[in-house]
């Protein structure tokens, strides 16, 4: 096992103590500071926290939690970040089903009826360091360091364990398309219960560039005039709707990575219009610790293989991977779970094809629909909807048919309600890029409810289903 002598952070509080680590709330940290925050919250954290057993984390991004994630790395426990908006009862059962038994909230009259350990931090503690005395981290980058949760969007969320490795792997590769360097500021606009909020964090140590925390509350336009932000993780909502309120955006050149699906042509339309942002597209997910494939957005492409990562399709097109950063397996009460075949690749459910070295993922295997006997990618009807003007965001999925089985229903977010296409418009639009058997028997507008990172299929297709049994019923009466 290999000490981690080359802890970015502890390199950083050396070489560069005064430089600004991070942004909060107004309030810039050093790095040193950084580092003796995390060496005194480490102290309490290896005190009171089991090894090899998760500590399940629930807080939004907060510095705290910030401050608490790096700590569990100094000391070799396992940070497990949970989204705060579940229920109390979700949380709980979720912590039993990962054999979790020891809990930190940002909130703390909370989770009373959590059966296990309650931690307390004071996140007050400064610890001293000597530069000439004091040395790096004794834990193993092999160790395991994060669980995060997939997403869960198209079924129940899986806990992905990552070792300290794999996220520096996954940082160092990403800079092959996003040359992250000292001196950039990026916005810490993702959770950092999800991999890609826990990546940005990552990328920014390893580059000792500038992690800016604020409230989820603050309007990203206010932000953008508040702090020298130069990087951006974003949905494509999220750059759609930043474009809307802010058509004066800040004349520095921006990079925005775009997550959560393939990029609408009226959103690089309009990207036209601010020359200085630079619009990336990616391929990742969970259990390779965020990127794969990325590179400057193109319309239906998600970019090129990043350096650490292997990939290759199967027969069926199905996409599979390995690498550096491959997960060390799914975790359910200390158990795991690698779910690799017995040559060590991940069999993603990814759908996709190479296009000139870059990646075009069309869909995925557990989402085919079958209707009346033919094979209906949704993936692809979503692409054709994207291309349309006014379309930001398209999501197809399968409802139950007495007669062809399974038929397709879109779910369509407009620009601009008013000039949203009619029913027969949008099939006109539609046919010469469909099979007659692929066109939607019917267009939903976007459930306001809708409000994550990524749309979730399962919610929608029940939203789906019950508008179709409503409308037989009606239809019987």
């Amino acid at each position: 096992m290999t000490d981690w002598t080359g802890c970015p952070l502890y390199q950083h509080a050396l070489s560069r103590p005064d430089e600004t680590a991070i942004l909060a709330d107004g309030y810039a940290i050093s790095w040193l500071q950084l580092y003796q925050n995390v060496c005194g919250i480490a102290l309490q954290v290896e005190q009171q926290v089991l090894p090899e057993t998760p500590i399940a984390v629930v807080s939004e991004n907060s510095l705290k939690m910030l401050l608490l994630s790096l700590a569990s790395l100094h000391c070799g426990r396992i940070f497990f970040p949970i989204n705060p908006a579940f229920p109390d009862q979700k949380i709980i059962d979720l912590c039993q089903k990962m054999g979790v038994k020891q809990l930190w909230s940002a909130e703390t009259s909370r989770l009373d009826s959590f059966s296990g350990d309650k931690v307390n931090i004071d996140f007050e503690v400064r610890a001293e360091i000597e530069s000439e005395n004091e040395v790096a981290p004794q834990v193993s980058i092999d160790a395991p360091a994060s669980l995060i949760l997939t997403s869960g969007s198209s079924g129940s969320p899986k806990a992905v364990l990552h070792s300290i490795g794999h996220h520096l792997a996954s940082a160092m590769g990403s800079r092959k398309v996003l040359p992250l360097k000292q001196q950039d500021h990026w916005l810490a606009s993702l959770p950092l219960f999800h991999i890609g909020g826990y990546a940005l964090v990552a990328r920014c140590i390893v580059a000792s560039a500038t992690i800016v925390l604020d409230s989820f509350k603050t309007p990203l336009p206010e932000l953008l005039a508040r702090y020298p932000i130069n990087y951006l993780s974003l949905v494509n909502t999220q750059l759609f709707r930043l474009l809307q309120q802010q058509p004066k955006l800040p004349e520095r050149q921006m990079r925005v990575l775009l997550g959560g699906g393939p990029v609408s042509d009226d959103l690089l339309d309009q990207l036209k219009n601010y020359p200085q942002i630079e619009a990336f597209t990616s391929y990742g997910l969970t259990e390779m610790a965020s990127q794969v494939c990325s590179g400057r957005a193109k319309a239906g492409l998600s970019g090129q293989l990043l350096p650490g990562r292997q990939m290759r399709l199967a027969d069926d097109g199905e996409i599979l991977l390995k690498g550096d950063t491959l997960f060390a397996g799914y975790w359910s009460k200390g158990q795991l779970d690698p779910a690799c075949d017995e040559q060590g690749w991940f069999h993603t459910n990814d759908l996709g094809q190479l296009e000139n070295g870059w990646l075009k993922v069309l869909g995925r295997k557990d989402q085919m629909l079958i209707s009346g006997g033919e094979n209906i990618q949704p993936q692809k009807i979503e692409q054709c909807l994207l291309s349309l003007s006014g379309v930001v965001q398209a999501v197809v999925v399968g409802v139950s048919h007495q007669q062809w089985g399974q038929r397709p229903v879109a779910f369509i977010q407009w620009a601009d309600q008013e000039k949203q296409l009619s029913q027969a418009d949008l099939i006109i639009q539609l046919k010469p890029q469909l099979a007659n058997f692929m066109l939607p028997d019917v267009f939903l507008p976007w459930p306001e409810q809708m409000t994550g990172m990524k749309p979730d299929r399962k919610a929608l297709a029940v939203i789906a289903e019950s508008l179709q049994a409503s409308n037989c019923k009606q239809q019987q009466s």
